[in-house]
């Protein structure tokens, strides 16, 4: 089967969209399968094309190119003055046009799957396709999170039209996990499958490393922060008042939970994104690992996966409470930890689903 997969995030980037994406071509393309990816340019694309036997193309956009980053960093500082860029969804709404721009290398795919976020890549091609009648024999939209109802972004209702354009001209929406459903329209449901997230369960394994008991008790926190939704704020908070010696290493992006903890804190290390690879790595030499559930209930993070992978024992958190677990975590008593069935996120199961999907008769 010929797939075109069309995304804005894919390797070397970091993230669960980007490692859809990925592991998706790679999954299709060794299971015997065509597989094109339309993104944005990156210089490591030949060698993984090269590696993987998967095509990559890249879109055609001035406005995302080097010379046009430029510009756009001006717009968005002027938004972002006038307190409209995130209600925008600046610069990312602008993909829409990019999706039209390249609309040759997409109308004449029979096979389209496209990742989102962001939704812009969706409401170009539904509009093409609805300028373009039957061009593109079948397609399957693959939604981390809805854009409309989304706990963590409030968005202009400009874009509605188009939102509602894609959701008519769309033959399939996958979402990772069925709470999600709770957030989409209940007229289109049933164009609604969930596919978890996946990954070649197998290989990472071989990134962990042997478990030796850490002294004082170690343990880490990978992903981003959203502050009242995904918020570590209690626990910083009841973490700093503790008498304990501790490690609690913490990658993530999210630059201003360091305004939670105490600045001559040395039990707190706080670090940035690091390679996925090297993350399970350094996770597999910790006591536990520690997630926080999202406020609202629509998303699911993935991060659970590579806890999982990593082997280590997990503890999920409400947000941004603390209770009696995290004690009897940190004295090495896994007995509530949160099991995960990896066999579900086998990414060769995985990408046979969305066959499954492109299969079926509309």
């Amino acid at each position: 089967m010929k797939i075109l997969i069309v995304t804005k995030s894919f390797f070397p980037q970091l993230g669960p969209r980007s490692f859809r994406a990925t592991e998706l071509a790679k999954a299709l393309s060794a299971n015997g399968h065509d597989v094109e990816v339309l993104t944005f340019f990156n210089k490591e694309h030949a060698n993984f094309s090269a590696e993987n036997g998967v095509k990559i193309n890249h879109f055609s956009s001035y406005l995302f190119s080097s010379p046009g980053k430029y510009l756009l960093k001006i717009l968005n500082g002027a938004l972002t003055k006038l307190g409209q860029s995130e209600k925008l969804n600046f610069p990312d709404s602008l993909i829409f046009f990019t999706i039209l721009l390249n609309a040759r290398k997409i109308v004449s795919a029979n096979f389209i799957i496209s990742i989102a976020k962001p939704h812009s890549i969706n409401w170009g091609i539904a509009y093409l396709r609805d300028k373009r009648k039957n061009r593109i024999t079948k397609w399957i939209a693959d939604c981390g999170d809805p854009f409309y109802n989304n706990p963590f972004r409030k968005y202009s209702s400009i874009f509605k039209s188009l939102d509602n354009l894609f959701y008519k001209k769309v033959d399939y929406v996958t979402v990772p996990v069925d709470i999600s459903l709770n957030s989409y329209d209940p007229i289109y449901l049933n164009k609604f499958h969930i596919i978890p997230q996946g990954f070649d369960v197998a290989k990472d394994m071989k990134f962990r490393e042997l478990y030796v008991e850490n002294s004082p008790i170690s343990f880490a926190y990978a992903g981003n922060f959203y502050k009242d939704k995904r918020d570590p704020k209690e626990l910083l908070t009841y973490l700093s008042k503790s008498n304990k010696d501790f490690k609690f290493y913490i990658y993530t992006n999210s630059k201003w939970v360091r305004d939670y903890i105490p600045a001559d804190d040395k039990r707190f290390i706080l670090t940035g994104f690091i390679n996925r690879d090297l993350l399970i790595n350094k996770l597999s030499q910790l006591d536990f690992l520690i997630s926080i559930n999202n406020d609202g209930g629509v998303q699911s993070p993935s991060k659970l996966i590579d806890y999982a992978i990593a082997g280590r024992p997990i503890l999920v958190l409400e947000n941004n409470k603390v209770d009696y677990r995290l004690e009897q975590f940190m004295n090495k008593n896994f007995l509530e930890q949160t099991v995960v069935d990896l066999d579900l996120f086998d990414i060769h199961k995985i990408s046979q689903k969305f066959i499954n999907i492109g299969n079926e008769t509309i």
